[in-house]
């Protein structure tokens, strides 16, 4: 039996939800200092995909080919300390993704501001609009970016 899975998508023509706003780029902060890796996702509309860029460059593949998606799934999360350290001695946090928090769902050129809910680890997680609608998304590759609640803003 094939596993469930982890997203709806839109059917051919079917219309994104009605709260969906054009998106040009949102920038994602994952901490500060020398560790940090902003990455910012920006929408190409000749392509219709949005295009990952780290630290200011392009996000490449082994092929030296940028990194694209369709769909971006930006889940808010909180985070706790593992109680561990990296080799630099920095702590390991760990995303908290049972419960629920504001997401933003990039998906062909719009922005769609909701709700993820995760009832439990074994739960897939579910989206929702403003409006408790499911968020659909456009079929193909889908990147799921967890920052920090508050972490991420849109700047174009």
């Amino acid at each position: 039996m094939p596993p469930s899975p982890l997203f709806p998508y839109r059917a051919a023509g079917e219309a994104l939800n009605a709260s969906a706003t054009p998106v040009g780029l949102v920038n994602i902060q994952f901490g500060g200092g020398a560790g940090s890796a902003p990455v910012d996702w920006g929408w190409d509309a000749a392509n219709g995909v949005f295009l990952r860029n780290q630290k200011g460059t392009p996000d490449v593949d082994e092929a030296g080919v940028q990194v694209t998606a369709q769909n971006i799934v930006i889940e808010f999360v909180g985070y706790h300390n593992t109680g561990y350290v990296d080799p630099s001695g920095a702590p390991v946090p760990e995303g908290d993704l049972v419960g629920s928090g504001e997401c933003w769902i990039l998906t062909n050129g719009m922005m769609i501001q909701g709700t993820w809910t995760k009832a439990s680890d074994e739960a897939i997680t579910t989206y929702a609009d403003a409006a408790g609608a499911p968020i659909k998304l456009t079929p193909g590759k889908t990147w799921v970016e967890l920052p920090p609640i508050g972490g991420a803003t849109v700047t174009g």
